[in-house]
């Protein structure tokens, strides 16, 4: 026959009528237990800190709405103060290039001999007889760039705007065999056989095909 009771000193006593029944068991919490029941408390602390923050602040907002509003309207306008110093950047170079690199230096320097609002612009000349390379069309050639260099618009000239490229017969970046004489038509002039100069000059065949268009080449 058993029987059971409730005693102080366990959860449950068992008395047995046999004496081969097991002894009474005295359950003891484990120690993995024990280290859940830590975080249990630690999780339950910070939901009941934040719990009630946010009960304080639902609370004054419940009850005064004007004031809440008035106060998140503050806090709004005082954040976007600083897009009084908002700058934007559009130029590619600060956006895309390392800045302190050689990569600036050599972008510097390119922007320096080609301005990003520079243009080129071209001039085909041609020749109504004879070839492009005869003497009386490189005289015509020379006088109309001489002709566009004494033009001038409100005290502007061409060597006022033009990208510098000192060395070339001109201080001007002019792409032109007439460089050989210096765009002067003296020059010109005093040459006997241009031809030949112009053959001498070690110019290569990817130069004159670019100035001249398609030129012969023996």
């Amino acid at each position: 026959r058993v029987q059971a009771s409730a005693t102080p000193n366990c959860l449950v006593a068992w008395h047995c009528s046999s004496n081969a029944l097991p002894a009474p068991l005295n359950f003891q919490p484990m120690a993995a237990d024990e280290g859940k029941n830590i975080f249990a408390a630690i999780a339950t602390s910070v939901d009941d800190f934040f719990a009630r923050k946010y009960y304080r602040i639902g609370l004054f907002v419940g009850t005064r709405p004007c004031t809440s509003l008035l106060l998140s309207l503050i806090f709004m306008l005082a954040c976007a103060g600083g897009f009084s110093q908002f700058n934007s950047e559009s130029r590619a170079d600060k956006l895309w290039i390392p800045q302190g690199t050689r990569a600036q230096d050599d972008e510097a320097a390119f922007t320096k001999y080609f301005p990003p609002g520079s243009r080129f612009m071209n001039i085909l000349v041609e020749a109504k007889t004879g070839s492009i390379l005869d003497k009386s069309v490189l005289l015509e050639a020379v006088k109309l760039h001489e002709q566009i260099e004494e033009a001038s618009f409100e005290g502007t000239s061409l060597r006022d705007i033009c990208i510098p490229q000192p060395g070339s017969g001109h201080p001007c970046f002019i792409s032109s065999v007439l460089g050989l004489w210096a765009y002067n038509s003296s020059t010109l002039q005093a040459d006997m056989d241009p031809l030949a100069t112009l053959n001498k000059a070690g110019m290569t065949s990817e130069d004159l095909s670019r100035m001249l268009g398609s030129p012969s080449f023996a």
